[in-house]
This record gives structure tokens, C-alpha cells and sequence, in this order.
């Protein structure tokens, strides 16, 4: 607890806003939006593969320019624009589900749903490579895999909590897959919602620490200065003959396109199956909403307990 205080405020921000909102996508964009899906168009699970899937395009062609535009127009500004977004998904999602889900029809519905889609990739695409980059300059060198591995095991444990709070909710309306039921999850979530979008307007570059986050790269530069200025060895001409072949092949260059790679990777086996699990458990195994939701509780609780032990 005292090495979280130590923290600068952007870096414990990100710890709290971080769960929070994966409680609330979790509710308001997985399992319940697919099985909300499902039902008002009468059991077509193409509407749902193009639902997810126009989500995650949006996602990916603003978080293409987003980068850029934080370096011009600052971090927090982008930030702040992503909170509009998801302020403005929560309000669509509240006048659908609450007030025009009697008025209009099912394809009517489902084309509202898809603006929530819409929405929320942008929110996700708007938000996303500029938290991440003013996390980073957030937290000194030296303890960031520390800091990286309680972010990462709060955000599971968010999402785990999200269906926990769905299995809630199941078990006190009747534990039935209803539209109704369904609309209570979702409100909840996207109610929720608003707190992390509010959050976000408390980052600011002015909190990041500077050079002090990159103190490490700092430090091997001056080593390297003095060992050359002085007439000796640099540290890696030193190290050079007793490097593996793969080392010769592999470096420093390769890291970000090899983590993008294994990123694009997974997310697209997750996009083909994380939001049809649920359809599965439902129709195929006829298993109940609470059932279910506990099913996506005991994942991520496991997922977050495993990456607390490999940090130890």
C-alpha cells in the first residue's frame, strides 16, 4: 500500500480507473449485449458478429490518428475528448434501452445498438494509445513491471467483478435470459460508466514525472558516454562475442513489432469466440444467466491470481 502512495496521481488514477471500467464494458458490450442481441433479432448471430465487429473497426481506425494527435494536441486532451465519447454511449444506451425499446421496432433497436457500437470503439480507439503512453511516463524506471503487473491484475479482476454483479442481478429477477433482465445489466453498467468517464478528466501531462520514467535508458547512455570518452570498451562491444545467434537476429528494434504482432493475434482469436461463448453456454448447454456469469467470474480471478504469483 505504501509503494502505491509513492505513485504519482497519474499512475494511481490509472489503478482506479482501470478496473472500473472493465466492470463496466464487461456489462454493457460482452456476454449481455450478445444475448440482447440475439433475442431482438429473433436468433441471427450474424447481427451480433457485425455488431463486435463494427466495434472493433472503429476501435481501429481512430487508434491509427489517436497516437499522433496526442503528440500534437497533448494526452489529456485526447483523454478528455474519449470521456465525451463513452458520456455520449452512456446516453444512447439510456434512451434506447429505457425509453425507445417500446417505441420502435427490433431492427430499429438493433440499429441503435449498433451506434452504442460505434461509440464505444471510439471511446476505446480515442482513449486507449494515450493512456497507455502517459501511464508509462507515469511510473519511475525501475519498478514498472511491478506497477504493470497491479494494473493488469486490477483490470481482470474488473472484469471479473462485472459479471459478478450481472449474476447479481440474474438471481434477484428470476435468473432468465428476458430482455428485460438483460436491460437491468446493461443499465447498471452503463451507469457505472459515468464514474470512469469522469475520471478521465483528472489525468494531465503536468503529473507525468519525465525523465525520471525513463531514468534506466538515461543512465546506460551516460555509462556508454563515459566508457567511450574514457578510451574503453562500450558495454555491448564488450558483450558482443559471447552473443547467441539469436541475439544477432533479435533486438531492441523488434520488440514493438513483435508485441503488436502477438497483440493482432490474439485480439482477433478473441473477437472470433469471447462473444459467442456465452451464446453457447446459453443455447447449446442451456445454461442458465447465473451460471454463466459465474463461468466468467472464476476466468479472469484465475488469470489475475496467476500474474500476482509470476510477478513474485
Amino acid at each position: 500500500m505504501r509503494q502505491v502512495l509513492h505513485l504519482s496521481f497519474n499512475a494511481r488514477l490509472v489503478l482506479v480507473y482501470s478496473p472500473l471500467l472493465m466492470m463496466c464494458a464487461s456489462l454493457c458490450t460482452s456476454t449481455i449485449l450478445s444475448a440482447f442481441i440475439l433475442l431482438i433479432t429473433k436468433g441471427r448471430k450474424t447481427e451480433v458478429g457485425f455488431a463486435t465487429g463494427l466495434q472493433g473497426l472503429v476501435n481501429l481506425l481512430i487508434a491509427l490518428p489517436a497516437g499522433t494527435l496526442a503528440d500534437r494536441f497533448g494526452r489529456q486532451t485526447l483523454l478528455r475528448v474519449a470521456s465525451v465519447s463513452l458520456l455520449c454511449a452512456v446516453s444512447l444506451s439510456a434512451v434506447s434501452l429505457l425509453y425507445l425499446r417500446w417505441r420502435v421496432s427490433d431492427d430499429r433497436l438493433y440499429d441503435l445498438i449498433l451506434g452504442m457500437s460505434v461509440l464505444w470503439g471510439a471511446f476505446m480507439g480515442l482513449h486507449s494509445a494515450p493512456l497507455e503512453a502517459l501511464f508509462g511516463d507515469s511510473v519511475p524506471s525501475g519498478h514498472r513491471s511491478q506497477v504493470y503487473v497491479w494494473r493488469a491484475s486490477l483490470r481482470t479482476l474488473g472484469a471479473a467483478l462485472g459479471p459478478a454483479v450481472s449474476a447479481v442481478i440474474f438471481a434477484l429477477y428470476g435468473d432468465q435470459w428476458h430482455l428485460a433482465e438483460l436491460t437491468w445489466v446493461m443499465m447498471v453498467g452503463a451507469g457505472g460508466a459515468i464514474v470512469p468517464a469522469l475520471l478521465l478528466w483528472g489525468f494531465s501531462d503536468a503529473n507525468a514525472i519525465g525523465e525520471a520514467a525513463e531514468g534506466l535508458h538515461i543512465q546506460a547512455c551516460r555509462t556508454n558516454l563515459v566508457s567511450a570518452t574514457a578510451g574503453g570498451p562500450m558495454p555491448h562491444e564488450a558483450n558482443q562475442n559471447s552473443e547467441s545467434g539469436v541475439r544477432r537476429w533479435l533486438n531492441e528494434k523488434h520488440i514493438a513489432p513483435m508485441i503488436a504482432i502477438s497483440d493482432l493475434v490474439s485480439m482477433l482469436g478473441s473477437g472470433m469466440t469471447i462473444k459467442f461463448f456465452a451464446l453457447f453456454f446459453w443455447q447449446d448447454l442451456e445454461l442458465h444467466p447465473v451460471a454463466v456469469s459465474l463461468i466468467y467470474v472464476a476466468g479472469p480471478v484465475g488469470i489475475s491470481a496467476a500474474g500476482l504469483l509470476a510477478q513474485r
